[in-house]
Formats: structure tokens, sequence, C-alpha cells
């Protein structure tokens, strides 16, 4: 919708203040900026193009607060406040764009907004600003060449301070809304004509608020106000009734707090749209269009880092608003496009993952037109293989909105489908898009245990049952894995094949540990008995059970207290010295090293030393990367970008084989097979590169090959578990400063996208996942540090989630808690 022209001036600091304005009467729209006590005049030649004409210093501890013609002589004027001694001073221009001091009127505090208006019907704009200290509205009169004379024109209570203006009350005169700093109500005046005010209203928020705007937002004739509030990331809607009555309607949110906002038109529907600037979203200045309803969508981010200021106008001359933004001590002009449409979709891939044949599976596809005045028509969509169904197969998509296309797979056959779907629409750049479709028909009828079952003894068999014959000589433990989270590889006694009912049996050596989630993976060497392979891996996963207990803790289970390394940060448990219990290891914050704690059986533990894992060691997984049946370790570095990975020599003893390198401050890791490659991968999410990446094993425990997911992300927590159900695993992360949760579905080879966003409370730090509900499949939990808070959301069943619960602790949660398991 907007293109960054670039700077179009340059200042030796970021400019605090911009206003629009035709400063030299030629009918182009000039700028005025403020910085550091210098307000400069930049005059356009039309096209966008500024050239200064003048700068004034109009003194220190000031600041420019509105514009107007106050001298009646055709031009714009500037008002300016001035603190030590609290002035008002006003600055005529010369109708070239030339600004000189005219008036100083002095005041006796210091003034926080003025708004000028013509409150007393004579034809000149007088100012309206307020005595804040004592919530006295003062109007200053204009004697029409630009005297004024300040009067009490009403009390309102203490510490209010004007707002905005207009003819709230339909009456034909002009009324006053203020709201004070840090406070919760807003105060609405009604003028009787002649410029006397009195309160009518009051409308209480739940949070101070810091910017009232009005405007006509829901088209109907009157004017209503949006309003922003201190440290929040909504807005709310107060639609007027016709007479001056206000009632909150809707709220518009967006991904973090909300600095500044203003309106206009910007897709020219004769409809007010909001611009915004969202503190540490990326990217921050954001466009929301109005459907006359005031409901508001986002359809558009601009090109551009954080703003200090900014203001809108016509800037090239050809009918719509623009946007100058001050930024980094420069202004840069974006420039609002010609009416287009744009196609763009939720994802390139729909991967449907693994099912029985002769089932079904259905995903979503999301068609956007992110254009501005026209509409995306789709001509026609269309696949080959009859396995994927569509609905619709095309359909109008106006600007701003999207069409949600329903992808049905339903495999008839024991084999991977490849098919893509064919868009055909009337954009012009891209009147053809293609979308991947792939998915497996699996020759199976049913796993023991279940997917995501719980409570499943410790020394179970596990089944497969195939639909059609396999060769039994291809089923061993090579072909066959079964790997605990904490005990490691399960090498199996026996492998039975019921050749009559196809059913597959495998009794593991050894007991799986109590609670720990285990992974059965059938690989792609498995062949069926004409020969043919399978068409794909596949994978589930179960919990074993744990023994009865009645969940309450008290006092130490060791007898004497394990020491650790200086600032022990995260944790986690495997059996790394092989005799079948529970071992711990912790990653040290303060120290070159990591420790772990030897399980003496009996939940006793004795300390020893990693050495050579540097300082800053931030957080540890635990699981078989090598494949030698021994816990090994992967340890991520804040301090040096890295990732090391310990490799376990037996008894507890680990050496470090390699180092990997990854974006700046590493702060998550969790350990997973994301390419279905039958070994164990690692994500990390590093927070200030504010990235997710994927590491991948070559098989023997080495890795290099690093693949950048997503950037934008404001990662830390991050967990993994198959959440869709389609048979790999995909990835939940913590998005900090988006008081979020992104979802990242693996789409099959561990490439993913991000689906789904899930707001939480202010701060979250951590996740975990898990049946919290017993519906097996998988659900999360949050922690929120700055509100102290646990969220817990239930999976739909297809990697949708509702939230059920939400938690305040009455403990403080502490961000340095992160307990890991691997899976």
């Amino acid at each position: 919708m907007f293109e960054n022209s670039g700077s179009v001036y340059h200042f030796s600091s970021t400019p605090d203040r911009l206003f629009a304005r035709d400063l030299n009467n030629d009918g182009d729209m000039d700028l005025a900026a403020f910085n550091l006590g210098v307000l400069t005049s930049l005059v356009n030649d039309g096209n966008g193009g500024f050239t200064q004409v003048a700068t004034f210093y109009v003194g220190s501890y000031t600041w420019p607060l509105a514009t107007g013609d106050f001298d009646s002589d055709g031009d714009m004027d500037f008002v300016v406040e001035k603190s030590f001694p609290y002035e008002i001073l006003i600055y005529n221009n010369d109708g070239n764009a030339n600004f000189s001091l005219a008036l100083s009127i002095p005041w006796s505090e210091e003034i926080r907004s003025i708004i000028p208006g013509d409150f007393d019907g004579d034809g000149d704009l007088d100012l309206a600003t307020a005595l804040s200290h004592t919530g006295k509205l003062v109007i200053l009169g204009n004697d029409g060449i630009g005297g004024f004379n300040p009067v009490i024109a009403a009390t309102v209570g203490s510490g209010f301070n004007t707002t905005c203006v207009g003819d709230f009350d339909l009456d034909g005169d002009l009324d006053l809304a203020g709201v004070g700093s840090y406070s919760r109500i807003l105060s609405i005046l009604s003028n009787d004509g002649k410029g006397n005010f009195r309160v009518v209203a009051r409308l209480n928020f739940s949070s101070p608020a810091t910017r009232v705007l009005s405007g006509d937002f829901d088209n109907d004739g009157d004017l209503d106000f949006i309003i922003s509030y201190e440290m929040k990331n909504w807005l709310s809607f107060y639609e007027n009734n016709g007479i001056g009555d206000f009632s909150e309607k809707s709220t518009i949110e967006a991904q973090n707090t909300i600095e500044k906002f203003t309106a206009g038109d910007f897709n020219g529907d004769g409809r007010l749209d909001l611009l915004i600037y969202v503190n540490s979203a990326s990217p921050p200045v954001q466009i929301m269009l109005n459907d006359s309803s005031a409901n508001f969508r986002k359809i558009s981010t601009l090109p551009i880092g954080y703003p200090h200021s900014l203001t809108t106008g016509d800037f090239d001359n050809d009918g719509d608003l623009d946007i100058a933004i001050g930024f980094d001590h420069d202004i840069y002009l974006l420039k609002n496009k010609e009416p287009f449409k744009e196609l763009s979709l939720s994802s390139e891939v729909l991967d449907f993952g693994i099912i029985p044949k002769d089932s079904s599976k259905q995903k979503y596809l999301q068609i956007y037109n992110r254009g501005a005045g026209l509409d995306l028509q789709i001509a026609n969509m269309t696949v080959s293989n009859p396995a994927f169904v569509l609905n619709p197969s095309g359909g109008v998509i106006p600007p701003g909105d999207s069409l949600t296309v329903s992808v049905i797979f339903a495999p008839t056959a024991g084999i991977q489908y490849i098919d893509s779907l064919l868009i055909l629409s009337d954009d012009p750049a891209t009147p053809v898009k293609t979308v991947a479709l792939n998915g497996v028909g699996y020759p199976f009828s049913d796993v023991f245990p279940a997917q995501n079952a719980l409570h499943v003894p410790r020394d179970t068999n596990i089944k497969l049952t195939f639909t059609e014959a396999v060769n039994p000589n291809t089923l061993d433990d090579n072909t066959i894995k079964v790997a605990g989270a904490q005990s490691g590889i399960h090498p199996a006694v026996q492998i039975i094949y019921h050749p009559g009912n196809k059913t597959v049996e495998i009794d593991p050596a050894e007991d799986f540990s109590p609670g720990e989630q285990v992974t059965v993976t059938f690989t792609d060497q498995i062949k069926k008995a004409n020969g043919d392979p399978m068409p794909a891996p596949l994978q589930w996963c179960f919990t074993a059970e744990t023994y009865s207990g009645t969940g309450s803790f008290g006092g130490l289970l060791v007898t004497s207290n394990p020491g650790v390394g200086q600032w022990p940060y995260s944790i986690a448990a495997g059996d790394l010295d092989n005799d079948g219990d529970l071992d711990l290891a912790t990653s040290n914050l303060s120290v070159d090293n990591a420790s772990i704690l030897i399980n003496d059986g009996s939940g006793n533990f004795n300390q020893a030393f990693i050495p050579g894992t540097e300082e800053a060691s931030y957080s540890v997984a635990v699981s078989d990367f090598n494949g030698d049946g021994l816990a090994d370790l992967a340890i991520t570095n804040w301090e040096f970008n890295k990732v090391n990975i310990l490799q376990n020599n037996g008894n507890g003893n680990f050496s470090l084989t390699s180092a990997v390198t990854v974006f700046e401050h590493p702060v998550g890791i969790t350990a997973g097979d994301f390419d279905r490659d039958w070994d164990i991968d690692l994500a990390i999410s590093s927070l200030t590169s504010r990235s997710v990446q994927i590491i991948k094993n070559n098989g023997s425990g080495g890795f290099g090959e690093v693949t950048t997911l997503f950037s934008g992300i404001d990662a830390w927590g991050i967990a993994n578990g198959d959440l869709d159900e389609d048979g790999d695993l995909d990835l939940a992360v913590v998005n900090r400063y988006f008081d979020c949760v992104s979802i990242l579905f693996n789409e099959g080879g561990g490439n993913f996208t991000e689906e789904t966003r899930l707001s939480v409370p202010d701060n979250p730090r951590f996740v975990t996942i898990g049946d919290f509900d017993r519906d097996s499949d998988l659900d999360l939990a949050v922690t929120s540090y700055g509100a102290d808070s646990l969220s817990v959301f239930a999976n739909n069943g297809t990697g949708g989630f509702d939230l059920i619960s939400s938690q305040r602790s009455p403990l403080q949660l502490l961000p340095a808690i992160w307990i890991m398991t691997a899976i």
C-alpha cells in the first residue's frame, strides 16, 4: 500500500514532531519539523521533494502544540509551549514559511496541550487549554488580529487537560473533550455557542488514557472517539449516539503497546482508517482499514523502522494520503500507491502428514488480497489428483480481506501423494500461483499404545497393524526405533510379525522410565511383501505411567545438598550413566562448566562437573544424538553464540565433540527428530536476533546444517510435539515482547510455517507441551513472568488452541526455572 521513497531531509538529530501544512500558500503540502528547540520549514516542490526555507530557534524547554491562522492573514502560524518560565508563544508566518515571534503570553503552570478552534463563533481562531493543577478550562479568545484574552470557561476537575475538539452533540458549535495525565476519566464539555462550557458526561476507563482521537469512524454522521491507554496493546472505540452520549462498542488489538496513532482515509473509500505505531512490533508502523462500522483489520505494515514522529498528507499531489515519518535523524516519505490488488497466501505448502489410507484429513488455505482499492478475483482453482478435494473453487476478495479454501486429503492407497493446487487470479503481478500439496496414505489401521496415550504401563509391548502384508525380514532394530526421552534407545528382545492380521509386535528389552515420553518410529526401510518400501517413516508418541502418589511434596529428597556451578539456569533429566535411574544436568551461567548430578538409585545425587563448556551456559537438553544408546547433552551458550554438543563416553563421562555457531544470544533449546530421518535434531530460540533455528543431525551426532525458520519472533522458551497429529514434530515458541506463543507447524522434512499466535499475559517466558485434558492430543502451558500467571491452552485435535485456564500464581514465577526433557 505504501512504498518508502527514501529520506527527504537529514537532521543532526531525530525530529521530535512533524506537521503537514501548506506553509507558503502554493497548494502543496509542506512540512514543519521541530527538534531540540529548532523549527525547520521544508517547502514541497509539488512532487514530494522538499527544500529547507528557514530554521528558527524558538528556545530551550519549548514544544510546538498547534497550528492555525491566528492573525487572519491567510497563512499557517504556530503555537509553542515554553517551560521555565511558563509561556504561550505565538509565531506568525509571513506567507513564505518564515516565522517570527508575534506574542508571548505568561502562564502560571506547565501547558500540556492547546487546541485551536472558533469557540465563540466570531470567525477567528481561539485557543483552548487548561490549568491542570486546578482543573480549569481556559479559553483564549482571539481579538481578530492575533491578540488573545484568557477567560476561565469551566471548572472540570484536578488534572484535566484538553485533548480533542468537535461538535459532539451536533448543535452547531465546537465542544471539547479532555483527559488528564495518567487519568482514567474523559470529561466531555458542551459549548453554549459563545465559548462557555459545562461538563455533560464523563467516561471511566480501567487504565490511564494516553490519547483521545475524534472522528466519524462508523460513518453515521456524528463524531466518535478512539482512545489509547498507558502501556496497553489495544484501542477502544466509543460510539456517539448522535446527541453526545458515548458507549464503548469494540476494541482494536495490536501485538504490543500502541505508542502513537492517527486516522485518515488511506485507501480512498470514504472511511476513516488508522495508522498505528506498535512498540517492539516488526515492522512497527501498521495500517488498519475500517469497514465503515469501526471494525478495523490490519492490512499492511510500512517499510520503516521505529518512528520518533509521524504525520500524514498528500505530499505528491496525486489525491491520496501519504505518510512522513521522523526516523533516525531523517524524514522519510512513504508514498501511497495507486489502487492495486495483490494476491498473498497463508502458506505455499499444505502438508497433510501421514494418515491411514481410506481415511481423510482437512486443512485450510487463506488467500489474501493485500492490495488497496481494488477487489481480487480468483477465477479458478484446480488440482490434478482426486485424493485432494477443494471448496470453494473461486471467489472475489475485497482489499484487506481473505478467502478461506478447504482442502480435504482422502488417500485410497498406501503411497505418497504429491500434487499442486493451481490458483488463477486477476492480479497482474501473479496471475498464476501454486500451492504444493503433500500427503501420505500409510497402510496401517491402528497403533498401540495410541498416539499421545497417557499412563501406559512401563513394560508395555508396542504394536502396529498394517493393511498390507509386510516382509518380516525387514523388521529389526535398525528399521524400528523405540526411544525414551530419559532412558534413550530401547532395543527389542523380539519383534514378532503376525501375518494373519498383519500386526507387528515389539517387546522392548527394558522397561521405560516413569513418566517419560516415548517415541516410536517405523522407518521407510521397512518393505511390503511385494518388495515396495513404505511410503514414509511413521512416528508416534506416548507417555509411560507413574506409580501412585499423593501429589504432595515436602522436605528434601536428598540427604545432602548437591551443589552445582554458580547461577544454574536450566535443568534436564536423563539416565546419564546408563544405570537405569534418572540423573540431572544443569547449565551454569557464571562459570565455565555444566554440572551433572549422578543418582545413586535412591534419589541421592553426587556432583560432577563437565569442563570446557564455557561461561554463560544457558539451557541444556538431553538426548541420544549419535545413536549409541547413551544420553548426550546439548548446551546453549549465551555469550559466545554457540551450541555445545557433549558426547557421553559411558558412566556419565562427557567430552565436547562439536560447537555449532548460531544467531546472537541463544536462549532456548529443544531436541527432536524434526526431519524424520531417525536421528535427533535441535531447535534453538535466539532472543536478540529474534529467530528460531533448526540444527540438523548428520546421523552420527554431528551437527552443522543450520536453518533459520523465522525472524521477528522475540523467542525465549521453546518446546516440541506433534500438535496437529500429522506425524511430525511441531514447535511452540514463546514470543516474549509480543506477549504471545507462536505455533510453528512442521510441513514435513523440518520445514515450518507460522500459522497461529496465542495471546498470553505480560512477558511470557516458558512453554511446555502435554496432554493436560486427557483427550489424546497435545496441549500447551505457558508461564508469564510479568503477570505471575500460568495459561493453559487446549488443543482441538488439529492444532487449533483455546484458552481454558489462566491462573495467577500465589508465588512469583521466577524466570530462571526451566526444566527440560528431550523427545
